[in-house]
């Protein structure tokens, strides 16, 4: 139109992030293997011991059928935000998900469960769940539906100080929520990658836990 154009820059408020923790897995080797921040401690642990089945990795795709867990412990008391690419590919009464023991302070902890099923109809949905004391079981938070059959990227930002978790699908927001707290009964504060039956799969995992204060 003849205008030059307004050309200004703005400094991005923690770029790059300052980070208290991360995991993260590609699923092209082994994670029980991987020790990023060298701490002499698997990143990775296989729920219930014994040795990652290395037969369930493929191009960087993890047909899981066992469940892994973040370690060393952490308390996630500060922003937590939790990606992953993940589908379900059969309907088989199973469930690919994410479990999250987040924000445990003062004897309580805030458990987040995100589970992604096929349907019948080939769709997929994802159910995102919070368990308080009191509750007989887990309490649903949401539900979105008719989600492609293909691989979804499921992102859960848990921020502790309101004790509460937004969900993001493929890039679309599906709202905030307010979480359930809990005494702990035997859970570890921990993040786990979950699978129940033989239809889940994993192509990305990324868990990032902010700085307190930034």
């Amino acid at each position: 139109d003849g205008v030059a154009p307004v050309q200004t820059q703005a400094a991005l408020l923690n770029v790059p992030e300052q980070l208290a923790a991360m995991w993260e897995l590609d699923f092209l080797h082994d994670p029980a293997a991987l020790d990023v921040n060298a701490d002499g401690v698997g990143d990775w642990q296989v729920l219930g011991g014994g040795a990652f089945d290395h037969s369930s990795l493929s191009s960087g795709v993890w047909h899981a059928t066992q469940v892994l867990y973040t370690a060393p412990d952490h308390k996630f008391t500060t922003p937590t935000i939790l990606e992953a690419r993940l589908r379900h590919a059969a309907n088989d009464g199973g469930a690919a998900g994410l479990l999250l023991y987040a924000n445990w302070t003062s004897g309580r902890m805030t458990p987040l469960m995100a589970l992604l099923q096929r349907r019948s109809d080939g769709t997929q949905a994802l159910s995102l769940y919070t368990l308080g004391d009191g509750d007989g079981a887990w309490f649903l938070l949401d539900q979105a539906s008719n989600l492609p059959s293909g691989f979804i990227d499921v992102r859960l930002l848990f921020d502790p100080a309101i004790n509460a978790v937004s969900l993001r699908i493929d890039g679309d927001d599906y709202g905030t929520y307010t979480a359930r707290r809990r005494t702990p009964s035997g859970q570890r504060p921990a993040a786990y990658l979950l699978s129940w039956g033989s239809s889940a799969q994993f192509d990305h995992v990324a868990i990032r836990v902010l700085e307190a204060g930034s």
